[in-house]
């Protein structure tokens, strides 16, 4: 069994944060495929970076119900209510924007 941690991140968020992809183990894709991908064949130890939108709390369920407990970091280019935010917290996401990363770095 495959004891690593491997990046789910969006293509755009990727590109947004500066990740090209041979950093560290990690699948840059489109969002839909992703998802798609990240539910079929994601490990419990696996870190999902998504951007915010609106369904996301039916994913994140689906996520959680995959079995993949890792953590869950929400990225977005703009300011979202931080009050819709904390009620992801109990499920393992956290969030940042563009104004919480001002330089590109990993967390």
């Amino acid at each position: 069994m495959d004891q690593h941690s491997t990046i789910w991140i969006t293509s755009q968020d990727a590109q947004d944060i500066g990740i090209r992809g041979n950093e560290f183990p990690c699948k840059i894709l489109d969002l839909k495929t992703l998802v798609y991908e990240l539910l079929k064949t994601g490990s419990p130890q696996d870190i999902v970076v998504l951007p915010f939108f609106r369904n996301f709390a039916e994913i994140v369920g689906h996520i959680r119900d995959r079995n993949i407990q890792g953590p869950i970091i929400i990225y977005t280019q703009s300011e979202i209510m931080q009050m819709n935010l904390l009620d992801y917290a109990s499920q393992g996401a956290v969030s940042y924007t563009h104004l919480t990363l001002p330089t590109k770095r990993i967390v």
